[in-house]
């Protein structure tokens, strides 16, 4: 007999044929190597094999009412590696040309043909348990490739957020000492002003310190904004990250930005990960903008906010000049950059975006137009609870 395995665990058979004799026979001739699991109907043999998957399947061709090729079909549809054995009475039948094209049967038994001591049978369904065996070793290994390959990708996105993040704190740093600075020139006239008589001078420059001042509270904020862990999901107002980061550049005289925001409910997100895919847009349109050398009230960029079906909606829209046609195929691209030599890395490229807009289970389209601009959309499902 077969007695195949190293493991001590049996594998499964199981036997779909309407003939009671046919069962019971297949059943004592391999119940000492198999659990053997027999159905007496297609609709009865698909659901044991949903409940037990078997590691191989000798299937009768012609039974009533769902007949063997229909039952195939079925089973395939949720487990199309699993070997089919085809059991027919007729050698030439001609749905075997069917059942060849469309289930790939692992092997045939021809009822009534010559097979002394079952040798034929017996060496097909050792082939079988083989083959399934290692289709399923090839199917972990798939699986925990597919699982490490996630995990490299949000190690990936982790990594470029952290960067951002690191470029973020460097540009508001060097802010900061700026505004610093300015804070202590003015109260330096204010004092002289003073101690001049000249209040008006004094009085204005105190004023502009209390400007200066509240820009410094403003970036203040926006740090601790970013002071959470990079990984931390939960639910935020998407309408606060987008401030995050067009404060960072307004406060650098960045483009300038017209806000088209509707009401929206906060969705669960990553803050500092929507950051720096907010961040990567936005910078990019700067920089097409300062390549095109526009500037002043002509570098704008229109930021909307919406809920269409069950999806809030993010839209960046810029007049920068577009991307020619031939390169938007490639945008996701991990190699597309719009970037001249020596313009540096910059923030998270396109690819990256997708995959942290993937891990949030949205979704980023760009339409571009050349001699016109470009059309950014964000698209996050809204929680269902």
């Amino acid at each position: 007999m077969i007695n195949e395995s190293k493991s001590n665990i049996r594998p499964k058979l199981l036997v779909i044929d309407d003939d009671p004799g046919v069962v019971m026979g297949l059943t004592n001739l391999f119940d000492e190597d198999f659990i053997v699991l027999s159905a007496h109907s297609g609709e009865e043999g698909i659901d044991i094999h949903k409940r037990q998957r078997s590691h191989v399947i000798i299937l009768d061709m012609n039974m009533p009412e769902m007949d063997g090729y229909e039952t195939a079909l079925h089973i395939k549809e949720f487990d199309p590696s699993v070997p089919i054995v085809v059991n027919t009475g007729y050698a030439l039948d001609y749905t075997l040309q069917d059942v060849e094209a469309r289930i790939d049967p692992f092997g045939y038994v021809v009822k009534g043909e010559s097979d002394p001591d079952n040798i034929i049978l017996e060496t097909t369904l050792r082939n079988a348990v083989r083959y399934r065996r290692a289709t399923s070793i090839l199917e972990q290994r798939s699986e925990k490739a597919e699982e490490q390959l996630e995990e490299t990708q949000k190690r990936l996105v982790l990594s470029e957020s952290r960067q951002v993040l690191v470029t973020l704190a460097a540009d508001t740093v060097h802010t900061l000492g700026n505004i610093s600075k300015a804070i202590g020139d003015h109260l330096v006239i204010a004092s002289s002003g003073i101690k001049r008589h000249k209040l008006d001078l004094a009085l204005d420059s105190i004023r502009t310190a209390e400007d200066a001042r509240g820009l410094l509270n403003g970036a203040l904020r926006k740090m601790s904004d970013l002071s959470r862990p990079v990984d931390d999901y939960e639910k935020c107002d998407i309408e606060t990250i987008l401030e995050t980061v067009i404060g960072f550049f307004e406060i650098r005289s960045g483009p300038s930005f017209v806000r088209q925001y509707e009401p929206a409910p906060d969705v669960t997100v990553s803050r500092q990960e929507m950051v720096s895919v907010v961040h990567n847009i936005v910078l990019n349109a700067k920089e097409a903008y300062d390549r095109m050398g526009i500037g002043g009230e002509s570098k704008t960029i229109v930021v909307r906010k919406s809920i269409q079906s069950g999806w809030l909606m993010i839209e960046f829209e810029d007049n920068a000049g577009g991307i020619p046609e031939s390169d938007l195929s490639r945008v996701f691209d991990t190699d597309y950059t719009t970037k001249l030599p020596g313009e540096g890395k910059g923030g998270l490229g396109l690819k990256t975006c997708q995959m942290v807009m993937a891990l949030h289970k949205g979704k980023i389209s760009l339409a571009s137009t050349v001699g016109y601009g470009t059309n950014v959309t964000l698209s996050l499902p809204l929680d269902t609870d």
